[in-house]
């Protein structure tokens, strides 16, 4: 017997694109537009009100430039959908929120914790910095390791912590390269990284209003990996502080760093995911 579903099922999969669809509908009649960046991210924008809704599956986080305006947001979806007001945003996705006078601190202590704890590194020794400066990787140079599946474990784990602890954002970017064949070094490479993180696991990432109109940026990186080539940094543009990043294209391959003229702020169109907005800092609080 053969059945013709009328509405998409949980479990499904094609129930996720549906979802979001049914709800990314809702939304645009609501005066939302979905963000070119982040499909996740819907932008209201009428005269001088502001709204943002970040959406993760049936997990979503609202936030608007009046009281009465996130009212009337919340109460429309209440309407359409059978939504759970839990009021200020404390936790999503793992991820703690804890507002300051300052501006919004965001952390993953629980989930640092919980790395150190499945690595069994919760009492290693602390050390300062997250790479070793004189070392470089290769593709090649060692004995594969015993277990790659914990090898990838691991690094995967770190990934998800970037977003708020972009300190070993690049540490964590230099082991992924090697998922595919990992060596003795890579692993050595890797378990440094919970030995900083048991030294700095009350870091938080705080975000907070920026007015600057001058722009930053962060200077040209070499890799870990001795083939490699450079890697460019951050730039910051006003007036929003939309922070930009990207790979030289001819990184692969150990092509020479860009010419200085080329390390200006690019005119070409913004890939997806590029934009960060606000300005921030890490510090131990």
């Amino acid at each position: 017997m053969v059945c013709r579903l009328n509405r998409s099922l949980y479990g499904l999969k094609q129930a996720p694109r549906a979802w979001h669809s049914r709800l990314a509908t809702f939304l645009v009649t609501l005066g939302f537009v979905e963000a070119k960046s982040d499909t996740s991210l819907f932008v209201h924008h009428h005269g001088a009100e502001t709204a943002y809704l970040l959406l993760y599956v049936d997990d979503i986080v609202l936030t608007a430039s009046s009281p009465s305006l996130l009212r009337r947001f919340v109460d429309a979806l209440q309407r359409e959908f059978p939504v759970k007001d839990l009021g200020v945003l404390h936790h999503f996705l793992g991820v703690t929120a804890e507002s300051r006078p300052s501006g919004l601190l965001f952390h993953q202590r629980q989930y640092t914790l919980d790395i150190l704890e499945r690595a069994q590194m919760s009492d290693c020794k602390p050390c300062s910095t997250p790479v070793d400066t004189q070392a470089k990787l290769s593709e090649a140079t060692g004995d594969p390791v015993v277990d790659p599946t914990d090898y990838r474990s691991l690094a995967g784990a770190l990934q998800y912590l970037t977003f708020t602890r972009p300190d070993i954002s690049y540490a964590v970017q230099q082991v992924c390269l090697h998922m595919h064949d990992p060596r003795e070094p890579h692993l050595a490479a890797l378990k440094r990284l919970p030995h900083y993180l048991r030294g700095t696991v009350d870091y938080r990432l705080l975000l907070h209003r920026s007015t600057s109109s001058e722009a930053r940026g962060g200077p040209t990186a070499w890799p870990l990996s001795g083939s490699r080539g450079p890697v460019r940094g951050i730039i910051a543009e006003p007036p929003h502080d939309r922070f930009r990043r990207g790979l030289d294209p001819r990184r692969r391959g150990g092509a020479a760093p860009r010419p200085p003229r080329a390390k200006r702020r690019g005119s070409g169109p913004r890939r997806r995911g590029d934009a960060w907005r606000g300005g921030g800092r890490l510090a131990p609080i």
